[in-house]
């Protein structure tokens, strides 16, 4: 995460740090497909939100901050079919490390 930067609005959970954002469109966004997002196995703190909508007017979907020495964060998510989604990855109160993201949908 040193690397990145920290260029993404800070979600409803709190404030990040740099940011690693994954883009997740149409037809892979289909209707009702279910999302189940976390970063166990990061080795600090971490914040993930999903936004939808378009850079110019992104909306909070979900957010989820990692319990400290316990698990990562988590979250589960519905895409509509029309709109893209952002899932972004950042460091808790702009902590960096080793992360690790997981993606699942059945």
């Amino acid at each position: 995460m040193s690397r990145y930067t920290s260029n993404f609005q800070d979600s409803t959970c709190g404030s990040g740090g740099p940011d690693a954002v994954w883009k997740i469109t149409p037809p892979t966004a289909a209707v009702s497909r279910h999302f189940t997002v976390d970063t166990n196995g990061s080795n600090f703190d971490t914040v993930l939100s999903v936004w939808q909508g378009n850079c110019a007017g992104l909306v909070p979907i979900a957010c989820a901050v990692s319990t400290p020495g316990l698990n990562g964060a988590q979250l589960a998510f519905r895409t509509d079919g029309t709109n893209t989604y952002f899932i972004v990855a950042e460091g808790r109160n702009g902590g960096i490390g080793s992360l690790k993201l997981r993606v699942t949908s059945p």
